[in-house]
């Protein structure tokens, strides 16, 4: 299926105009308008260069103050509108191991601030926690559900079940997975889900990118999570499926496919260039990261906002620093939290300036 990118929203011209007593009169009966009308100008006449300026140590406390605000406001009004009356909002959250309980702290920062999500994506680690996401599960239940999931389920990679492994010379089954994901959302399909959810697998003899977004979720999951030389290839129709991070590490364009405008991506990349090889499975996951980081290269352009927790040393099957990956993922989500917002906003002006159009046309 080709994608495609969504056509720029701009407000359509009228005929007539309103006179300019009439116009303010309108703007009176309507006190978030004047808050929109002010953000479109600021936007509309950018201030001067810091450097002609002095920055911000020019500019007044009241001024300041009256920024924030009309920010305020501004994203009060926004969060109020459904994605019909506002660009519809995606997240895509990559692979990376246990990197990808960073996306946990993400999704409590974004949570906290009321942010819209409307659309969900996500590749391996990130299949994961998305699709609790989608179901509506808060992120606190989140990080409780995965940081006590026990080895059995097939979740928490520790290096008991990875000597394990090496010493059977033989790959992981995955039904525990799959367990656990039903124990988790149930026997549910994607239509089922509070968002609409994509996931993305690899064919093993093909290589194709293999992207679900209907029929039953726990195998799609499983699929998308199945870390290749670790578990066995899932068979689903007629297919040997493996982890979607090997094709598309960051699935952007699965959110924009499922319906995202404006999409933000929260990515863990591996810092492949610090890594040691004590063993096959540390190799593995060099290998691993080195593909995610070049396939995560042009995701990254085509979000329209990042969010990147610095969570480079951690490797793939260091499950033991699912904490530190949380922690990082707060940390880089309420630093950027703020310009998201604005960023979101500037992008949705056109919506909320449409919004005034019913009071600026033609009266009888």
């Amino acid at each position: 299926m080709a994608l495609s990118r969504p056509e720029e929203i701009r407000p359509k011209s009228r005929g007539g105009s309103l006179p300019l007593g009439a116009f303010f009169n309108t703007l009176s009966d309507r006190p978030q308008a004047v808050g929109i009308l002010a953000f479109a100008l600021l936007a509309a006449f950018p201030r001067a260069p810091r450097a002609a300026t002095g920055g911000l140590a020019s500019r007044s406390p009241e001024s300041l103050l009256a920024d924030e605000v009309l920010r305020d406001v501004l994203w009060e009004e926004l969060i109020t509108l459904g994605p019909g009356s506002r660009p519809a909002v995606g997240a895509a959250f990559s692979g990376g191991g246990a990197r990808g309980y960073a996306h946990v702290g993400v999704i409590e920062v974004l949570e906290r601030h009321a942010f819209p999500v409307d659309y969900v994506a996500g590749t391996s680690m990130g299949a994961l926690v998305g699709v609790a996401y989608a179901d509506g599960m808060p992120a606190s239940r989140m990080k409780e559900l995965l940081f006590q999931a026990h080895v059995s389920e097939g979740v928490n990679l520790s290096a008991l079940r990875l000597v394990n492994l090496l010493l059977k010379d033989s790959l992981l089954s995955t039904r525990p997975i799959l367990a656990f994901l039903k124990k988790t959302i149930g026997e549910k399909h994607f239509h089922q889900l509070l968002r609409p959810f994509g996931c993305v697998a690899t064919d093993l003899k093909t290589g194709e990118k293999i992207v679900f977004t209907d029929g039953p979720v726990a195998p799609a999951v499983r699929a998308s999570l199945n870390i290749p030389g670790v578990f066995e290839p899932v068979e689903y129709r007629h297919r040997y499926l493996v982890d979607g991070g090997v094709v598309d590490f960051l699935p952007v364009d699965l959110a924009r496919q499922l319906g995202g405008q404006w999409v933000l991506a929260s990515v863990v990349e591996g810092d492949y260039t610090r890594a040691t090889f004590p063993n096959v499975f540390f190799t593995m996951a060099q290998v691993v990261d080195i593909t995610g980081s070049i396939l995560a290269k042009r995701s990254k352009r085509d979000a329209n906002f990042l969010v990147q927790p610095e969570v480079g040393d951690i490797k793939v099957f260091e499950m033991e620093r699912r904490g530190e990956a949380y922690e990082e993922g707060v940390l880089a989500a309420e630093g950027r939290i703020r310009q998201a917002e604005e960023e979101l906003l500037l992008y949705s002006m056109p919506s909320l300036l449409r919004g005034l159009a019913p009071a600026w046309g033609e009266r009888p």
